[in-house]
C-alpha cells in the first residue's frame, strides 16, 4: 500500500481563509470532511484537508445552499414592487395596544395558579424571621408558657402556630 501524498493538502488556517469560516466552525464539522494528520519534523502533526473537497465547498454560495436546501420548499414572499401584498384576513380583530395589554392581564389573572396559603405551623427559625425576634427569646417564651408550641416532625423540631406569633405583641 502506497503512502498518500499530503503535501498539497490544505491546513486548517488555509481552509478557513478560503471558505470564510472560523477554525471553531471547521472543528465542529470535522466529521463531515475528509482530513488527515500530516507529520512534521520536530513538531506535532497537523490536520490537513483534501483540496478537491475544499474547492467543491468553496463554489457553493449561500444562495445556492438556501435554494437547494430545506428553504427551497418555502414559497417566495411577495415584494412591495410586485404590487401584490396579501391583505389581513377579515376574521382577525384589530385591537389597540392598551386593549391588548388589558386582555393579556385578564388572561394571566384568570389562568394564574392559586396563591399558596401560608402554613399553619412554622419552625423556630421561620418564626424568628417573621417576628424579627431572636430564636433564643422565642425559646424562652415557649419555656415560660407565654408562647404555645408543639414538638413534632423531623428531630422533634419545635413548631409554633402562625396565629400565635401575631399575638406575641399582646403578651409582652
Amino acid at each position: 500500500m502506497s503512502a498518500l501524498d499530503l503535501s498539497g493538502w490544505l491546513t486548517t488556517p488555509e481552509v478557513c481563509a478560503r471558505l470564510g469560516i472560523t477554525e471553531r466552525t471547521l472543528e465542529r464539522q470535522r466529521d463531515k470532511w475528509q482530513s488527515r494528520m500530516r507529520p512534521r519534523e520536530g513538531k506535532r502533526p497537523e490536520r490537513v484537508y483534501d483540496p478537491a473537497e475544499v474547492a467543491a465547498r468553496e463554489q457553493k454560495t449561500p444562495t445556492e445552499l438556501v435554494s437547494n436546501g430545506p428553504m427551497a420548499a418555502l414559497p417566495a414572499l411577495p415584494t412591495p414592487s410586485a404590487g401584490v401584498i396579501p391583505a389581513l384576513p377579515t376574521s382577525v380583530p384589530v385591537i389597540s395596544g392598551w386593549e391588548a395589554l388589558i386582555s393579556i392581564d385578564r388572561f394571566v389573572r384568570d389562568h394564574a395558579p392559586p396563591k399558596a396559603e401560608p402554613p399553619l405551623f412554622v419552625s423556630l427559625d421561620e418564626a424568628s424571621a417573621i417576628t424579627g425576634l431572636a430564636r433564643s427569646y422565642l425559646q424562652r417564651l415557649i419555656r415560660d408558657g407565654k408562647l404555645p408550641a408543639n414538638r413534632g416532625g423531623g428531630r422533634r423540631a419545635i413548631r409554633v402556630r402562625r396565629r400565635d406569633l401575631d399575638e406575641i405583641g399582646d403578651v409582652e
